[in-house]
Formats: structure tokens, sequence, C-alpha cells
């Protein structure tokens, strides 16, 4: 027997569906209200086939936002990639390359191919949680898709919540505090995680699965600000490739 939705579903669906707003920018600033449609298109100025609009999703502590990555667009900025903070009854914000601090490279760099949303109560300096936006596609000193991720401050607080581009902070393996080397094709910042070590103050783990001390792709997890490098033992008798940490998960 065929499954069916239940007609009372279908009428719920279509009464949450929010009507078409048109783009819109505010004082010159990526600020944007998209279209709330199904075209799978990215709501700036120039709308191109393969802007990846909607690659990742997000839910956020904000029942009526979502974040939204497109890694392959062409913002106004010059960047590449891009993420749109979503709110349903707001103006949207729109996160890129330039606006987060991270210089352009390549239309490889693949800003906004992972997303993910700390759950800690507060940050390191007991003011926000954070957002990471992963850049794995990101050349660093040269070194094609090293990897790069950016970490940027998420403030719950008011209505809605919103992140906090002027609190960005840029990593890859050639900032300190961040182990290994950058290296080709190792896509640092293709995964998030946080690990709790000491009671209130959280670890955050970057996936790395093209990074290794030896050749080919074990893979390795970083951990920001103190240089540990979790690898999987004997995965360089592994034959193929491994790639360790190309996703991350909690266990609570």
């Amino acid at each position: 027997m065929p499954l069916r939705w239940p007609a009372s579903a279908r009428r719920w669906r279509l009464r949450r569906c929010p009507p078409p707003v048109p783009p819109r920018a505010i004082a010159g600033q990526a600020i944007i209200t998209p279209r709330a449609t199904a075209t799978g298109r990215l709501p700036l100025s120039a709308e191109h086939a393969g802007d990846t609009f909607g690659l990742t999703l997000l839910g956020t502590p904000d029942p009526d936002q979502v974040l939204i990555g497109a890694p392959a667009a062409a913002p106004r900025d010059g960047g590449r990639g891009a993420v749109i903070v979503w709110n349903r009854h707001h103006p949207s914000q729109l996160l890129t390359e330039h606006s987060l601090g991270l210089a352009p490279r390549t239309a490889t760099d693949g800003f906004g191919s992972t997303l993910w949303l700390s759950t800690d109560a507060a940050n390191a300096s007991g003011a926000h949680p954070y957002l990471f936006v992963g850049a794995p596609g990101y050349p660093v000193r040269g070194t094609n898709s090293a990897g790069a991720a950016v970490q940027v401050g998420y403030q719950r607080a008011g209505s809605p919540a919103r992140v906090l581009p002027a609190s960005a902070k840029v990593w890859t393996q050639a900032r300190a505090g961040v182990g290994g080397q950058a290296g080709p094709g190792h896509r640092f910042g293709s995964s998030f995680q946080s690990l709790t070590i000491t009671a209130g103050k959280p670890s955050y783990l970057v996936g790395t699965p093209g990074g290794d001390s030896s050749p080919g792709y074990a893979g390795q997890v970083l951990e920001l600000g103190t240089g540990r490098v979790y690898d999987l033992p004997g995965s360089d008798s592994v034959p193929g490739t491994v790639e360790f940490g190309a996703s991350l998960g909690s266990s609570s």
C-alpha cells in the first residue's frame, strides 16, 4: 500500500511557506532579504548557475533563522563563496570572505562549504558562542587546497540573533597554535566540533582529512590554539585514502 501524507500535513506546509521577498541592500552594506522560494538561487545582484546556494544548511537557536552556504558564489565584494544568515522576519545578513577578514584567493576557496555553531553557553571571552565557517579549498602560501577556517562570534541575545563580523578570527595551518604544516590537499576546515577537557573551557577541533606528516591522505584532527594533533593510529599502513577527520560528531 503506497504511503500517503495526511491532507492536514500538506496544508500545514503551505501555511508555513513565507511569501517571496525581493533582494535588498541597505546603505551599501551586504544586508539582504533573500527570496524565500525553492529555486535554489543566490539572492545577490548577480545570480549564476553553479552558485551552489543551499549546499550547506545550519539551524540556530533562533527558530526563525537558518544559515545557508553558497561556497561557489561570487559576491559583489569580489570574494569567493558566501554564507547567508537568513531571518524570517528581519533583513538577513550576508557573510563573505571579505566581511570576515579572509583574503579571497581562487574560485575554489569553498568559503561556506562547512558550517558549525558551538553549543557553549559562552566563548572563552565570556561573550557569545562561535560560528565556524570552513573554506577547505583555500590556498595557503601558494599551496592549493590547504584550507582555512573562520571563527566568529554569534550573538544570541536580541531579535534577531546575529553574527558579529568584527570578532572574526582566521585559522590556517600557517598560524601559531595550529598543528602540522599547510600542505596541498589538506582541506583544513572540512569539519568542526568541540571537546571539553577542562570544565567550562571547550577546545575547538578542525577536521583536516588530507593532512598527514607522511605521504598519503590518512587525515588529522587539529585542536585550535594548542597545536595538538589527533590522528588514526596505524593509518599509515592502511591502503588507500583514509581521510580521517572528514566529518566530526558529538556523543552528547
